[in-house]
């Protein structure tokens, strides 16, 4: 059962209560006053008159979530995201239950051996993979379960959105295969080398923008000394199909790979001769072009920029 103050704070809600002294934006001292933080505004009697309207017209939603979780047990909520997923699936859509409750179900995740049945589990995990949600991990036993619910995943990614937004490469990476194949020469999927690959991943699709990923050269250069992880990330590139699987031409996790591969050149070299050789929209393929230099100019190597500008 959650309490009102769980569901606020969960949902970016805060209370402050001032017995007394100044308060923040409030113009003087308040004593005994109450005073709402939602979602970077403050609102109550001594807010500002354009915080104090919305937050008048907010509340409604803020007591109607507080009321639905209430009314439902952690075990319920869980429940509730698989049944309405599997409906939405039978019709080829996502679910409408997770993106309202997903700060509800997000900490119940790592729960779920406490909450859930194995079968259970199993439709939960599947459901989150193909939502692109690849949650963490902590025993070699659940790793099993979320191998299984990958595999399931496998069949649908040709379908892709609404059906499933996990990205190939991404499932590839983390557990070694996607619906075209397995990694060539990689170890059995285990749970040590998957809690590493989904740090690596999430780190990757951590950047906002292409200068912020830049500067990060020197961390690039360290992930790179791990001989496995640059093997894994060369082969899911030049896994890729680039019409397929990439998104849009600036999709950042993809340049977070490519920034990998291109601090060892012999590596780098074999990724933008896979990368120049596919086929895309001419646009695309300009856009990929003029990033691929950026990308080269930032990791020092003139020869394989030289080797870019060559190609037709």
């Amino acid at each position: 059962m959650h309490t009102f103050f769980e569901v606020c704070k969960s949902s970016g809600v805060f209370f402050n209560y001032f017995l007394s002294g100044p308060v923040e934006g409030g113009g003087g001292r308040h004593a005994g006053m109450g005073m709402w933080y939602l979602g970077g505004r403050w609102a109550g009697p001594s807010a500002p008159r354009g915080h104090l309207a919305w937050f008048l017209a907010s509340r409604r939603q803020l007591v109607e979530l507080y009321i639905n979780a209430m009314a439902s047990s952690p075990e319920r909520l869980l429940q509730q995201f698989i049944e309405d997923e599997s409906s939405a699936l039978g019709r080829g859509e996502r679910g409408a239950f997770y993106p309202d409750n997903h700060h509800l179900i997000t900490p119940l995740i790592v729960r779920a051996p406490r909450l859930l049945s194995e079968e259970d589990r199993v439709e939960l995990y599947f459901h989150l993979l193909r939502g692109n949600v690849c949650p963490s991990i902590k025993t070699e036993g659940e790793f099993e379960l979320l191998r299984a619910a990958h595999a399931r995943v496998l069949p649908l990614q040709s379908e892709g959105y609404p059906v499933c937004t996990l990205p190939r490469a991404r499932g590839l990476f983390l557990f070694g295969l996607d619906d075209r194949g397995a990694l060539p020469d990689e170890p059995p999927a285990a749970l040590a080398s998957y809690i590493g690959h989904l740090a690596f991943w999430r780190y990757a699709d951590s950047f906002w923008h292409m200068p912020g990923m830049l500067k990060k050269r020197a961390k690039f250069v360290e992930l790179a000394q791990d001989g496995a992880r640059l093997a894994r990330v060369r082969k899911v590139l030049l896994g890729m199909r680039l019409r397929e699987d990439l998104p849009m031409a600036t999709c950042l996790w993809f340049w977070s790979f490519v920034f990998l591969a291109l601090q060892d050149e012999a590596a780098g070299a074999e990724v933008i001769d896979k990368i120049l050789a596919e086929d895309v929209s001419v646009e695309d393929g300009e856009l990929i072009r003029s990033c691929l230099l950026r990308y080269l100019a930032a990791s020092e190597r003139p020869g394989l920029a030289a080797r870019v500008e060559a190609r037709p």
